[in-house]
């Protein structure tokens, strides 16, 4: 998805700039040039920007889990700013997981690959939290899990 944007975005900026230089080559002067199409250089410059802008913004795009206390927090940079919190009496049980053998109407939040740990919730709700340390996330909700029974 990122990629498809970045890659529309890229043809926009190709297309301003080869715009502009092409009616820049029909003008005798700088002054005549901007008296006539300053607007449309003014615009052009602004999408470059907002062009420049969304390459940043989408391309930091990254999950962060936190085990603390008695819950789970995850957050999807840049789309969500605030943590989501899975408190740990919900939880019923977690298992190693891979996207592909998920049951229906799993909740999934990953950036890229398939493994990851998989929460199974009370209300047969299930979250699928992807990451590329896997292992060390599910013992650390064990941990959490287990603390909780003392």
């Amino acid at each position: 998805f990122v990629w498809t944007i970045l890659g529309l975005l890229f043809i926009v900026l190709v297309y301003v700039i080869f715009y502009t230089y092409n009616v820049f080559q029909n003008e005798k002067s700088v002054l005549e040039f901007l008296k006539k199409y300053g607007f449309l250089l003014l615009v052009d410059f602004g999408i470059l920007i907002l062009n420049i802008w969304a390459f940043i913004y989408l391309t930091r795009t990254n999950l962060t889990v936190k085990v603390s206390g008695r819950s789970v927090y995850y957050k999807k940079r840049p789309f969500k700013r605030k943590y989501r919190k899975i408190k740990y009496n919900k939880i019923e049980n977690v298992e190693l997981a891979t996207s592909g053998s998920l049951p229906k109407g799993t909740h999934k939040v990953k950036i890229k690959g398939k493994n990851g740990v998989l929460l199974k919730l009370s209300g047969n709700r299930h979250i699928f939290i992807g990451s590329q340390h896997r292992e060390s996330l599910l013992k650390a909700i064990k941990k959490m899990l287990s603390d909780r029974s003392k």
